[in-house]
């Protein structure tokens, strides 16, 4: 959970170490985010930019090298979005009837620079 000074909420997201109904099974060599959300009232301030650095810096803290995420496929501005911060494209996969595109930007071992896209 991200909160402002004053403790009002304004992002929050999951990082998990497994992904299986997305991603199937797959080395350990990644980070998974779901739910990531930001309030409205900070939407276009870079919050979501934020978070997703925090995630990265958290994945290859832990030895892993590659952030992954999913979203809805139709969801075309949150693609862009992925898109612009690095992510690239690497599969889709349907989840409960939803159609989802897999995500993924490689973080670099620890000690590495984070590298976008």
């Amino acid at each position: 959970m991200v909160e402002s000074l004053d403790g009002r909420p304004l992002g929050t997201v999951t990082l998990q170490w497994e992904d299986l109904p997305f991603w199937g099974a797959r080395p350990p060599d990644g980070g998974y985010v779901h739910r990531l959300a930001v309030r409205r009232a900070v939407s276009g301030l870079g919050l979501g930019g934020r978070i997703l650095e925090w995630a990265a810096t958290s994945v290859r803290a832990r030895g892993r090298s590659f952030l992954r995420l999913d979203c809805l496929t139709s969801a075309q501005r949150l693609v862009a979005f992925y898109e612009s911060l690095g992510f690239r494209r690497v599969g889709e996969a349907t989840v409960g009837g939803l159609d989802c595109t897999l995500f993924e930007r490689r973080v670099g071992p620890p000690g590495d620079p984070i590298v976008p896209g």
